[in-house]
């Protein structure tokens, strides 16, 4: 997605709540620890990032693959809609109160999250007419290294 913040994105730390609008809508979201892993194979791992979003007004269209997960070495990996983990958020339109898990598998960066070398430093949202420029993202306070996370449940 090569989703670069600019001047108009709202940055914090993972746990801080930002108010974002769009066409249409606006959001109060949080992106929270702790991320989690699941790995089903040598050759597959999940990375699972629990996240509340309030729809204060209007409706906003909720897209998993409008999120991007950022390593340390910089590589991208974006949420995935067809997940296992049964608190996965997929596709829907909300107007009111949602929580769970965007799941990111690294289906697309193969190596991403399988390497024990990987350390996670950022998640951002990047809705659809944004042209790839994220509205919110979310830093670790310090890279969080993928063997350092809890196992999913």
């Amino acid at each position: 997605m090569n989703s670069e913040a600019d001047e108009d994105t709202e940055i914090g730390l993972i746990g801080s709540t930002h108010t974002i609008s769009g066409d249409g809508y606006t959001i109060r979201v949080q992106v929270s620890d702790p991320a989690t892993v699941r790995r089903s194979s040598t050759s597959t791992v999940s990375v699972l990032v629990p996240v509340s979003i309030d729809v204060v007004d209007g409706a906003y269209d909720l897209n998993p693959s409008h999120w991007v997960l950022r390593t340390l070495s910089g590589q991208e990996i974006d949420g995935i809609t067809n997940s296992s983990a049964p608190t996965a958020i997929g596709k829907a339109t909300v107007t009111g109160h949602i929580e769970g898990v965007i799941p990111f598998v690294d289906y697309s960066t193969r190596g991403a999250l399988t390497n024990d070398e990987v350390s996670l430093s950022l998640v951002q949202l990047v809705p659809a007419g944004t042209a790839g420029v994220p509205v919110g993202q979310w830093n670790w306070p310090e890279p969080v290294p993928i063997t350092e996370l809890p196992a999913a449940q």
